[in-house]
């Protein structure tokens, strides 16, 4: 049986796309790997710095040394995936690039909501990447949170959604709309089901899309031998 490695820096992340991947995925064995002090040390540094880097590669290289396929699963951290593509030779993917591709093809006026500072970077990056992968040009507007991640880190999920709800509402407004908003955690998704009646502007969030990806790239890998 072929297995799918996550690669973590929240906790609370796991059991929802644990289960989610045994919906979309129900082939794959699951490991997951969780190093906190990663994204930690991310927020104090507002990004990455080459220790963090080098110790989120460690941990992908582990995924990697008992995983067909590496997910990771923070967006802060998304670009160490560059660094470490080159290191293993399995698989190793973002779970927002889909995401990410898909806000390309919606529009040209892409919003960006997070609740970290040191994701709005690396996700406004990926998007921009995707653009010029697909020769279209694109703005992205930012949308930082306050507060929003403390709030859900300590249990109060309900004031996580109304900042990150509040957020929204500014990237939605129909005075000034974007044409599709990216939620840029995959913590934030549930907030895409908790919009105002009546929104037209499409909110994407990255956890099914990610996993999708994830579950193709397992089902085309070569067959093993024996």
């Amino acid at each position: 049986m072929a297995t799918l490695g996550f690669v973590h820096t929240v906790h609370r992340v796991i059991n929802p796309l644990s289960e989610l991947a045994a919906e979309l995925c129900p082939e794959a064995d699951q490991l997951h790997y969780l190093d906190e002090s990663t994204l930690k040390d991310a927020i104090a540094h507002n990004g990455l710095t080459p220790d963090i880097t080098r110790r989120v590669c460690g941990l992908i290289l582990l995924a990697a040394e008992r995983s067909d396929v590496v997910l990771l699963t923070c967006s802060s951290i998304g670009p160490c995936v560059d660094v470490a593509r080159e290191m293993v030779s399995v698989p190793v993917l973002r779970i927002d690039e889909p995401m990410a591709e898909e806000a390309v093809g919606v529009g040209m006026q892409i919003g960006v909501a997070a609740t970290l500072g040191s994701t709005l970077g690396p996700t406004a990056d990926i998007i921009e990447t995707c653009a010029a992968r697909a020769g279209k040009q694109v703005t992205v507007r930012r949308m930082l949170c306050e507060g929003a991640f403390d709030a859900a880190s300590a249990g109060r999920q309900d004031e996580h959604d109304r900042i990150v709800l509040d957020g929204l509402a500014s990237l939605i407004d129909p005075a000034d709309p974007v044409d599709v908003v990216v939620l840029a955690q995959a913590s934030m998704a549930r907030i895409a089901d908790l919009l105002p009646r009546g929104n037209d502007v499409p909110v994407l969030s990255s956890p099914r899309s990610g996993i999708l990806r994830a579950a193709q790239t397992l089902r085309n890998l070569p067959a093993r031998e024996g």
